[in-house]
């Protein structure tokens, strides 16, 4: 199956997405597309942490956070990462202080990441 794989330039992913940097592989045979090994971008804390503590609506939704406090749910694994999250849905607890970084480090992160390695993570 490997040898029927094409890295596939074609894919337009949003601007924030976290899978942007990530090689995806078009499989022509089976017409599917692949995401490669996903790469967290590094995210370099210059501005002041923001600190949220986990409500009981927000409870197994990280998107909910992650809309709160950068008001765009699909950087819920911003937070995740930060705080060592690694399924989100079931580590969190009600009350639980969660440390966010500045949304400006963030983009920084996710535009630095993409402009030197497009793709090809």
């Amino acid at each position: 199956m490997a040898e029927n794989l094409t890295t596939a330039d074609n894919i337009n992913l949003p601007s924030l997405s976290r899978y942007r940097n990530t090689r995806v592989f078009d499989d022509r045979d089976l017409n599917q597309v692949y995401f490669g090994t996903w790469r967290v971008p590094k995210i370099i804390e210059n501005k002041p942490v923001s600190i949220h503590r986990v409500k009981p609506e927000e409870l197994n939704r990280p998107d909910l956070i992650a809309f709160r406090v950068y008001g765009n749910s699909t950087l819920f694994w911003v937070i995740a990462v930060r705080n060592n999250l690694l399924l989100p849905l079931r580590d969190m607890s009600v009350g639980q202080a969660l440390v966010c970084p500045h949304l400006d480090d963030v983009m920084r992160a996710i535009s630095s990441s993409f402009s030197n390695n497009p793709g090809t993570a």
